[in-house]
């Protein structure tokens, strides 16, 4: 009886050459079993949010590449470990990861033509066309877009057609903003008016985002009148606006046109992201007054104090805004949108910036046109005062009294007594989830939670269609892990549950509210004058004045 044939630890026959076989045979068998073992890529860690795309087939199939993917799989992994140390303080360990994830998305080999297989197997395919085209993308890049890549080809979008294409009309106008006023779509509306506040740092629109995507047309067509703000550019302005005369000489007079135009006492609030910290204001000041009521307070992916890691006492410093405020601005009154949509950008610098450098300039292509995109391309330079009043803000402990001062009165969220619907994302880079549900725990008056399973502007755009489904609850327990264990998935896109809550607290039927047109504005038809300030030529053209 002949003994079982034994087999190497890859599956391959035994070391012992066979008899037949030359000794330069056995070696090159050895050798591809020695370099198959040493190519395996090992399960390091689990792939991040924003891990560079290994999607072509050459860095799961072809030696070279595999091993240059381990070894950057390797490197990552070592970052993640430093990282992570607990020789680092937790109020410094999200800096310490951003960092990391920066610098390993930076220096992914998908980055670099000659360590990209797709960028090369297309050059060789088009005959090096795909680099002409890379070479003309670039220079397009860096004449339009200070060197950042583009997300999407230039001019495809039209504002007044394509997006901010609701009817109404500007009835109210200053040196910070514009008071836009939509045409209703049913003859009757609900008695209580809606007001939106759009986040400070980009332009009003993602409110009325595109046909069939607007939260606005939804709104109107659900019988509500919607007035909403639309910020000033300020890179060409000289005023140095900070928290409270934006909430005094802006919001408040904002207010005041939206009760007389409708001849009420009773306005619902809606905010977005930093928008809703003014929505929250707004409520508050409005209880302290009593000159009128908000009859709801609606808050998108609102933050109203820090992330967990830096409630400690002192860890937001004042010199640590400063700095950051120093390396986004433009000149010494005013924040440069671009620099501040850049930073943001880095949270997710894998999808906004490495993946449109690879396919723009390397491979010769660029992505499909997309709404989102566009809008969120289309930067605010915002005064630097604001800047640094909201963090100063948000870096209150939150049970902080003197959360806001503003007229001379203290303001904070617990003084508000109108009801609150708040919504936030689950996989929101800019305000995580958790922060939204701590903010609204902050808040008095009837609340209801909602989390939808996508990103942060899903918080606002987010039309009906097959499929949708978010999460909620009855009741809002102590913390965010025991809201989420008893919360239970509903059908539907989130502004369905919205309109409906919204009705409950917007009184009876009205005659419709048509807008009318004020004495003495120029180009008073939405979406106004201070959304065209701005526009990036190379992406967006303004429609012709009327």
């Amino acid at each position: 009886m002949q003994p079982p044939e034994t087999t190497t630890g890859a599956g391959h026959p035994p070391a012992g050459p066979p008899a037949d076989a030359s000794w330069a045979r056995v070696a090159a068998t050895r050798a591809r079993d020695a370099l198959a073992s040493m190519l395996a890529v090992p399960p390091v860690a689990r792939p991040s949010p924003g891990a560079p795309p290994f999607h072509d087939r050459a860095w799961t199939e072809q030696a070279p590449w595999v091993l240059l993917r381990r070894l950057h799989a390797e490197a990552e992994h070592t970052l993640r470990l430093l990282g992570d140390s607990a020789l680092l303080p937790a109020h410094h360990r999200p800096l310490a990861q951003f960092l990391v994830q920066a610098v390993t998305d930076a220096t992914a080999p998908t980055n670099f033509l000659l360590t990209n297989p797709a960028a090369i197997r297309a050059a060789w395919n088009t005959r090096g066309a795909s680099l002409a085209r890379g070479v003309c993308h670039f220079a397009q890049d860096v004449r339009t877009r200070q060197g950042r890549p583009a997300r999407m080809p230039p001019g495809s979008f039209r504002i007044g057609t394509d997006l901010a294409a609701s009817p109404g009309r500007v009835v109210h106008r200053n040196e910070l903003l514009e008071l836009l006023q939509y045409s209703p779509r049913t003859p009757q509306v609900h008695e209580v008016p809606v007001l939106l506040i759009p986040p400070w740092v980009n332009k009003y629109y993602i409110y009325d985002l595109a046909p069939g995507r607007s939260l606005v047309e939804w709104a109107v067509r659900q019988g509500f009148t919607v007035f909403c703000i639309s910020t000033r550019d300020h890179s060409s302005s000289s005023l140095d606006v900070g928290l409270e005369r934006f909430f005094t000489d802006g919001v408040l007079p904002a207010l005041d046109v939206v009760l007389r135009t409708c001849a009420v006492q009773r306005v619902g609030l809606v905010g977005a992201c930093s928008g809703g910290l003014f929505a929250t204001a707004l409520a508050d000041w409005l209880a302290q007054t009593r000159t009128a009521q908000a009859a709801s307070l609606t808050l998108l992916a609102t933050a109203l104090t820090l992330p967990e890691p830096f409630d400690e006492p002192h860890t937001l410093h004042d010199t640590q805004v400063r700095a950051l405020s120093w390396l986004l601005s433009r000149n010494r009154r005013c924040i440069d949108g671009r620099k501040l949509s850049l930073a943001f950008d880095l949270v997710r610098s894998q999808a906004q910036l490495w993946e449109p450098l690879t396919a723009g300039w390397l491979r010769g292509e660029r992505p499909r046109a997309f709404d989102l995109t566009a809008w969120n391309d289309d930067n605010l330079d915002v005064p630097r005062k604001l800047f640094l009043d909201y963090f100063r803000v948000l870096a209150h402990r939150p049970d902080d009294h003197a959360w806001l001062r503003v007229t001379g009165r203290d303001l904070h969220p617990g003084q508000v007594t109108a009801d609150t619907f708040a919504l936030a994302a689950q996989i929101d880079h800019i305000v995580p989830w958790e922060t939204a549900y701590r903010s609204a725990l902050l808040l008095g008056g009837e609340r209801t939670f909602r989390l939808i399973p996508s990103g942060h502007m899903g918080t606002v755009v987010s039309p009906p269609r097959p499929g949708t489904r978010h999460l909620t609850a009855t009741e809002m327990p102590a913390t965010a892990t025991q809201w989420r264990q008893a919360a239970v998935p509903v059908a539907g896109s989130w502004w369905h549950g919205w309109t409906d809550w919204l009705t409950k607290r917007s009184g009876k039927q009205v005659p419709a509210r048509t807008p009318r047109a004020q004495p003495g504005l120029v180009h008073d038809r939405a979406p106004g004058l201070y959304a065209l300030h701005g526009w990036p030529d190379h992406l967006i053209q303004p429609p012709d004045d009327e």
